[in-house]
């Protein structure tokens, strides 16, 4: 499969990720449930961003799909989080740029993706 026809691929896949995240927080109900406020959207996002693995190996396709898909999950949380409350802007700028850079480059392992998951990362510390 060729670097076009895999991006596209795994473009849809994330496109199929978000739509379930969304569709979860839409559902959601009050209280402390995922969607229900900024900060349970955030913690959301910081729960995903966790399980990211430190380490990617572009041959594998599985891989490569399911880190695409976590990423979108956890753009879209952070996304979320600051649309619900301003305090998580900084979160959700943070996530941004490590998708931007991941979708650049395709890989995790440069320093503009590392630097922004410390960020994103010490962020996160905080909650929860």
């Amino acid at each position: 499969m060729d670097r076009s026809t895999s991006f596209a691929w795994l473009t849809a896949a994330v496109l199929g990720v978000v739509a379930v995240v969304l569709l979860v927080v839409l559902l959601a109900g009050g209280g402390d449930e995922v969607g229900s406020s900024g900060e349970s959207s955030a913690v959301a996002a910081c729960d995903v961003l966790a399980g990211l693995p430190d380490e990617l190996d572009a041959d594998d396709e599985g891989a490569m799909t399911e880190f695409t898909a976590r990423m979108g999950s956890v753009a879209s949380l952070a996304m979320l989080a600051a649309a619900q409350d301003d305090a998580y802007d900084e979160l959700a700028e943070a996530v941004e740029r490590m998708r931007g850079v991941y979708a650049a480059e395709f890989s995790i392992e440069v320093s503009e993706f590392a630097q922004a998951r410390e960020h994103a990362e010490d962020l996160c510390s905080g909650l929860g």
